[in-house]
Formats: structure tokens, sequence, C-alpha cells
């Protein structure tokens, strides 16, 4: 269990990687966050758990695990945090159907 949550934690504070990196260094990919996530997914460097919690996250519970700047605050605000969850909704509705599709076809079987 404990492994687990860590590993999670791991992944979430790759996607904070990711989303500092999409939006502070490099703004004009910002637009491409969900389809980096993607990637990332299938390179199997995060799971889709924790995209889903990392979409589903509060700023509070995301800012501890977002890269920092040397005075310790967090490199997003909560705004740029928000913008990229609402960001990922049409992706996360995409993974929600590719659930259903799998589920459809084990019953099928």
């Amino acid at each position: 269990m404990f492994c687990g949550v860590f590993r999670e934690q791991q992944e979430m504070a790759r996607i904070g990687v990711l989303a500092h990196y999409c939006t502070k260094l490099q703004p004009a990919v910002n637009k491409q966050f969900p389809m980096y996530l993607k990637t990332m997914m299938d390179a199997e460097f995060v799971s889709e758990q924790s995209v889903r919690a990392w979409c589903a996250s509060t700023y509070s519970v995301l800012e501890s695990i977002l890269p920092t700047y040397n005075e310790g605050s967090a490199v997003l605000s909560e705004e740029q945090v928000v913008a990229l969850q609402k960001s990922c909704q049409v992706f996360i509705h995409w993974l929600d159907s590719q659930e259903e599709e799998e589920e459809e076809e084990e019953e099928e079987e």
C-alpha cells in the first residue's frame, strides 16, 4: 500500500514537471498538455490512475508536489493548474470511453 501511494505521488510530481514545462518554459505547447500526458502514459512513465488523480485534485493537494522556486512557492498558480486540468477534460472523457469499450468487449466474450 505504502509503495503504491509513493509511486502515485512520484508520478503526479512528474505530471507537475510537465505542467511547469508546458506553462512556463514552453507556453506555445500549453494546449498540447493532454497529448503529452497520453505519451507519458503510453511510455508507462505515469499511470492512468495518476493522470486521473492529478486532473481531479485540488490546487492545495497539488501545491505540495509541484516544482517550486528557491523560496519554496509553487511555480504554477492555481489558475494555471485549473486551466491545465480543464484542458484535460476531453482526454479524461476519451479514457472513460475506452474503459467502457473494454468492458463491453469483455461482456461479449
